[in-house]
């Protein structure tokens, strides 16, 4: 989860300067991510040929239940590749659940925005900035804090 919220800073770091996630911070936090979960699997002696086969089927299937918020224009194609790696970590279930609480978390921050901005054109908010925020949520409720 550590490499996760490092990769969800990182891009909400893009974003914020170039509102773009590159394709390259995502690709490479792909094969990183996927080489810790199957080294950690294979130092643990719990490595399984289906538990591979797992981490480009969460993927896929992430971004096929993604496609339609993208063809809406809700999200960009960063936001989406950015939930992909996150679903290959965190499955498929709590990826949603991230996903749909950062919706909620986008909704209410794009309220006073929309409101600052009336009348200026196209609105750009920052999803990622919401996907950061509703992982943590998402950590902190299933861990212990001491």
């Amino acid at each position: 989860m550590a490499a996760v919220t490092a990769v969800t800073l990182a891009a909400a770091a893009c974003d914020y300067i170039s509102y773009k996630i590159p394709n390259r911070l995502m690709l490479y936090a792909a094969f990183s991510i996927a080489g810790g979960i199957i080294t950690e699997a294979v130092w643990m002696n719990t490595c399984s040929p289906g538990m591979i086969a797992d981490i480009p089927a969460r993927m896929i299937v992430m971004l096929i239940i993604l496609i339609p918020v993208y063809l809406v224009h809700a999200v960009g194609a960063g936001d989406i590749k950015l939930m992909c790696v996150m679903a290959s970590v965190t499955g498929i279930k709590r990826a949603c659940v991230i996903f749909a609480v950062a919706l909620v978390i986008s909704a209410l921050y794009g309220i006073p925005v929309l409101i600052r901005r009336r009348g200026c054109g196209m609105h750009r908010i920052h999803f990622s900035y919401a996907i950061l925020a509703a992982l943590i949520m998402s950590i902190l409720s299933t861990q212990i804090i001491w």
